[in-house]
Protein backbone atom coordinates (compact mmCIF):
# COMPACT_ATOMS: atom_id res chain seq x y z
CA UNK A 1 0.00 0.00 0.00
CA UNK A 2 2.11 2.90 -1.39
CA UNK A 3 0.77 6.69 -0.72
CA UNK A 4 -2.63 7.17 -2.11
CA UNK A 5 -1.52 10.32 -4.68
CA UNK A 6 1.03 9.82 -7.59
CA UNK A 7 2.92 13.11 -6.40
CA UNK A 8 2.87 15.55 -3.23
CA UNK A 9 1.24 18.41 -5.60
CA UNK A 10 -1.79 16.02 -6.45
CA UNK A 11 -1.80 14.95 -2.47
CA UNK A 12 -2.16 19.01 -2.02
CA UNK A 13 -5.17 19.31 -3.94
CA UNK A 14 -7.05 16.32 -2.68
CA UNK A 15 -6.65 17.65 0.83
CA UNK A 16 -8.47 20.58 -0.48
CA UNK A 17 -11.63 18.84 -0.92
CA UNK A 18 -11.10 17.20 2.36
CA UNK A 19 -10.92 20.85 3.85
CA UNK A 20 -14.08 21.39 2.18
CA UNK A 21 -15.61 18.12 3.06
CA UNK A 22 -14.80 18.81 7.27
CA UNK A 23 -16.07 22.34 6.91
CA UNK A 24 -19.39 21.17 5.56
CA UNK A 25 -19.75 18.71 8.24
CA UNK A 26 -18.16 21.55 10.60
CA UNK A 27 -20.92 24.18 9.60
CA UNK A 28 -23.80 22.01 8.89
CA UNK A 29 -23.58 18.51 10.71
CA UNK A 30 -25.86 20.16 13.63
CA UNK A 31 -29.05 20.79 11.33
CA UNK A 32 -28.44 17.85 9.12
CA UNK A 33 -27.18 14.92 11.49
CA UNK A 34 -26.70 12.41 8.72
CA UNK A 35 -23.35 14.39 7.86
CA UNK A 36 -21.65 13.43 11.03
CA UNK A 37 -21.66 10.00 9.33
CA UNK A 38 -18.99 11.21 7.32
CA UNK A 39 -16.99 11.09 10.20
CA UNK A 40 -18.09 7.20 11.50
CA UNK A 41 -16.56 6.17 7.89
CA UNK A 42 -12.72 7.99 8.69
CA UNK A 43 -13.04 5.95 11.93
CA UNK A 44 -13.65 2.80 10.10
CA UNK A 45 -11.15 3.93 7.52
CA UNK A 46 -8.49 4.48 10.91
CA UNK A 47 -9.25 1.39 12.35
CA UNK A 48 -9.08 -1.04 9.01
CA UNK A 49 -5.64 1.11 8.07
CA UNK A 50 -4.19 0.46 11.65
CA UNK A 51 -4.64 -3.60 10.96
CA UNK A 52 -3.08 -3.29 7.79
CA UNK A 53 -0.45 -0.20 7.77
CA UNK A 54 -0.73 1.43 10.74
CA UNK A 55 -1.09 5.34 10.04
CA UNK A 56 -1.32 5.37 6.36
CA UNK A 57 -5.44 7.05 6.68
CA UNK A 58 -4.00 9.51 8.61
CA UNK A 59 -1.98 10.45 5.91
CA UNK A 60 -3.76 9.50 2.90
CA UNK A 61 -7.57 9.64 3.39
CA UNK A 62 -8.37 11.63 6.72
CA UNK A 63 -10.30 14.25 5.78
CA UNK A 64 -9.83 16.47 8.83
CA UNK A 65 -5.94 15.99 7.98
CA UNK A 66 -6.53 17.29 4.92
CA UNK A 67 -8.09 20.22 6.66
CA UNK A 68 -5.26 20.81 9.29
CA UNK A 69 -2.12 20.69 6.77
CA UNK A 70 -4.09 22.74 3.86
CA UNK A 71 -6.14 25.29 5.88
CA UNK A 72 -5.01 25.12 9.86
CA UNK A 73 -1.69 25.83 8.76
CA UNK A 74 -1.69 29.22 7.25
CA UNK A 75 -1.59 30.19 10.83
CA UNK A 76 0.83 27.52 12.32
CA UNK A 77 4.09 28.52 13.56
CA UNK A 78 5.14 24.96 12.59
CA UNK A 79 6.86 24.16 15.76
CA UNK A 80 7.63 20.43 16.12
CA UNK A 81 5.02 19.42 18.99
CA UNK A 82 6.12 18.66 22.40
CA UNK A 83 6.62 15.46 24.01
CA UNK A 84 3.60 15.76 26.40
CA UNK A 85 1.66 15.25 23.33
CA UNK A 86 2.68 12.20 22.21
CA UNK A 87 2.66 10.71 25.85
CA UNK A 88 0.70 7.88 26.45
CA UNK A 89 -1.23 9.44 29.79
CA UNK A 90 -1.77 11.99 27.18
CA UNK A 91 -3.25 9.61 24.37
CA UNK A 92 -5.40 7.60 26.75
CA UNK A 93 -7.26 10.70 28.27
CA UNK A 94 -8.89 11.09 24.69
CA UNK A 95 -9.10 7.93 24.26
CA UNK A 96 -11.33 7.28 26.82
CA UNK A 97 -12.84 10.73 27.41
CA UNK A 98 -14.37 11.08 23.59
CA UNK A 99 -15.83 7.99 23.40
CA UNK A 100 -17.63 8.46 26.66
CA UNK A 101 -18.72 11.95 25.55
CA UNK A 102 -20.49 9.74 22.57
CA UNK A 103 -22.35 7.51 25.21
CA UNK A 104 -23.32 9.93 27.06
CA UNK A 105 -24.65 12.04 24.04
CA UNK A 106 -26.72 8.60 22.78
CA UNK A 107 -27.60 6.92 25.49
CA UNK A 108 -30.58 8.77 26.58
CA UNK A 109 -31.98 7.38 22.71
CA UNK A 110 -29.96 4.93 21.84
CA UNK A 111 -31.87 3.67 18.24
CA UNK A 112 -32.39 7.16 17.06
CA UNK A 113 -29.95 7.40 14.34
CA UNK A 114 -29.87 11.35 14.68
CA UNK A 115 -28.60 10.84 18.04
CA UNK A 116 -25.74 9.00 16.38
CA UNK A 117 -25.37 11.44 13.95
CA UNK A 118 -25.10 14.25 16.01
CA UNK A 119 -22.85 12.74 18.44
CA UNK A 120 -20.44 12.10 15.84
CA UNK A 121 -20.71 15.82 14.67
CA UNK A 122 -20.08 16.97 18.67
CA UNK A 123 -16.96 14.60 18.36
CA UNK A 124 -15.63 16.06 15.39
CA UNK A 125 -16.18 19.82 16.90
CA UNK A 126 -14.52 19.68 20.26
CA UNK A 127 -11.21 17.75 18.52
CA UNK A 128 -11.27 19.96 15.61
CA UNK A 129 -11.36 22.98 18.11
CA UNK A 130 -8.49 21.33 20.01
CA UNK A 131 -6.86 20.86 16.68
CA UNK A 132 -6.90 24.53 15.91
CA UNK A 133 -5.89 25.80 19.52
CA UNK A 134 -2.68 23.33 19.30
CA UNK A 135 -1.78 24.52 15.73
CA UNK A 136 -0.97 28.17 17.03
CA UNK A 137 1.59 27.12 19.54
CA UNK A 138 3.02 23.64 17.60
CA UNK A 139 2.66 22.76 14.07
CA UNK A 140 -0.75 22.19 12.26
CA UNK A 141 -1.30 18.36 13.09
CA UNK A 142 -0.22 18.80 16.41
CA UNK A 143 -3.76 17.33 17.26
CA UNK A 144 -3.20 14.26 15.22
CA UNK A 145 -0.80 12.73 18.08
CA UNK A 146 -3.78 12.88 20.78
CA UNK A 147 -6.49 11.56 18.47
CA UNK A 148 -7.99 8.00 19.39
CA UNK A 149 -8.17 7.40 15.78
CA UNK A 150 -4.92 8.20 15.80
CA UNK A 151 -3.60 5.79 18.64
CA UNK A 152 -5.22 3.29 17.94
CA UNK A 153 -3.71 3.29 14.56
CA UNK A 154 -0.36 3.74 16.30
CA UNK A 155 -1.01 0.89 18.74
CA UNK A 156 -2.22 -1.68 15.50
CA UNK A 157 1.06 -0.48 13.59
CA UNK A 158 3.27 -3.78 12.96
CA UNK A 159 6.03 -1.91 11.21
CA UNK A 160 5.27 -4.25 8.05
CA UNK A 161 5.14 -1.05 5.77
CA UNK A 162 6.74 2.71 6.64
CA UNK A 163 9.62 5.25 6.17
CA UNK A 164 13.29 3.75 5.62
CA UNK A 165 16.31 5.93 5.01
CA UNK A 166 20.09 4.75 3.60
CA UNK A 167 22.49 7.04 5.65
CA UNK A 168 25.07 6.68 3.90
CA UNK A 169 23.65 8.87 0.97
CA UNK A 170 21.96 11.68 3.89
CA UNK A 171 23.27 14.36 3.62
CA UNK A 172 22.14 15.56 6.90
CA UNK A 173 19.86 18.89 5.29
CA UNK A 174 17.14 18.14 7.66
CA UNK A 175 14.38 19.01 4.50
CA UNK A 176 12.84 15.84 5.28
CA UNK A 177 12.07 17.17 9.12
CA UNK A 178 11.04 20.30 8.12
CA UNK A 179 8.39 18.44 5.34
CA UNK A 180 6.76 15.72 7.55
CA UNK A 181 3.74 16.91 9.01
CA UNK A 182 3.58 15.30 12.19
CA UNK A 183 7.57 16.78 13.06
CA UNK A 184 9.10 13.40 13.06
CA UNK A 185 12.86 13.41 14.48
CA UNK A 186 13.58 11.14 10.84
CA UNK A 187 17.41 12.04 10.47
CA UNK A 188 18.14 11.30 14.11
CA UNK A 189 15.92 8.06 14.07
CA UNK A 190 17.37 6.71 10.62
CA UNK A 191 21.09 8.78 9.64
CA UNK A 192 23.08 5.79 11.87
CA UNK A 193 22.86 3.32 8.42
CA UNK A 194 20.50 1.72 6.43
CA UNK A 195 17.22 1.80 8.69
CA UNK A 196 13.27 2.09 9.64
CA UNK A 197 12.01 5.01 11.23
CA UNK A 198 10.86 3.68 14.53
CA UNK A 199 8.38 5.73 15.20
CA UNK A 200 4.40 4.38 14.82
CA UNK A 201 3.42 7.97 14.50
CA UNK A 202 4.81 8.01 10.00
CA UNK A 203 1.12 8.93 8.28
CA UNK A 204 3.18 7.69 5.33
CA UNK A 205 2.23 10.18 3.27
CA UNK A 206 5.25 10.68 1.39
CA UNK A 207 5.64 14.61 2.18
CA UNK A 208 9.30 13.57 3.79
CA UNK A 209 10.79 11.14 0.36
CA UNK A 210 9.62 13.81 -1.93
CA UNK A 211 11.38 16.31 -0.68
CA UNK A 212 14.35 14.66 0.11
CA UNK A 213 17.45 16.35 -2.63
CA UNK A 214 19.36 12.89 -1.78
CA UNK A 215 16.10 10.62 -2.84
CA UNK A 216 17.23 8.30 0.26
CA UNK A 217 13.95 7.91 1.60
CA UNK A 218 11.56 5.17 0.44
CA UNK A 219 7.91 4.10 1.59
CA UNK A 220 7.89 0.63 1.34
CA UNK A 221 7.61 -2.99 2.88
CA UNK A 222 9.63 -4.19 5.43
Amino acid sequence: MKPLFSSVKTRHAVQWFYAATTVLVLSLGWKYPVLGFVVAFAMIGGIVSGLLRGRWFCGNGCPRGGFLERVVALVSPGRRPAAWLRSVAARVFFLVFLPTMMVVNIAPAPLDWRRWGRAFWLVCVVTTAIGIVLSLFYNARAWCALCPMGTVQNWLNRRKYGLTMDGSSCKLCRVCEKACPMGLAIVQETAAGPAALSSNDCICCGECAARCPARTLRLEQR
